[in-house]
């Protein structure tokens, strides 16, 4: 499968939950109610797409350093006001659209791109490989 074709499902499936945000605010009535510079949609395009930078320079990647870009306040006021099952459903109709079968046994975890330190076993050999020392 393509990459475009995996991004398209992915913010295909942001924008089936964004359409549905009222079921995942604290506050329906008020939450993501008024147009801003913030909408429910963008917040999670932004939180997923994230990397390991600070919120302002995630903020200048994602508005392109624009004038319209909110301040990293006002991102985490947003963010507290979103619900975690948004992200769970995001990520739930995403992977739904790659199983061919859905099974409860077969758990599918993100990834992201983080280099996980394993514990050091020298009897492992397809996973331990000795370091050079320098003296």
């Amino acid at each position: 499968m393509k990459p475009k074709h995996i991004k398209d499902a992915l913010l295909s499936e942001i924008h089936a939950v964004a359409v549905k945000s009222e079921e995942y605010c604290y506050n329906s009535q008020r939450d993501f109610s008024r147009k801003r510079k913030l909408s429910f949609e963008s917040m999670l395009k932004t939180i997923i797409g994230m990397g390991s930078k600070s919120i302002t320079n995630e903020m200048i990647d994602f508005f392109q350093a624009s004038s319209e870009m909110p301040s990293a306040s006002a991102f985490v006021q947003k963010r507290a006001i979103i619900k975690p099952e948004a992200l769970k459903s995001v990520f739930d109709g995403f992977t739904q659209k790659f199983l061919t079968t859905p099974s409860d046994e077969m758990i599918i975890l993100t990834v992201d791109g983080s280099d996980i330190q394993i514990p050091t076993n020298p009897q492992d050999e397809s996973s331990y490989f000795q370091g050079s020392c320098y003296s």
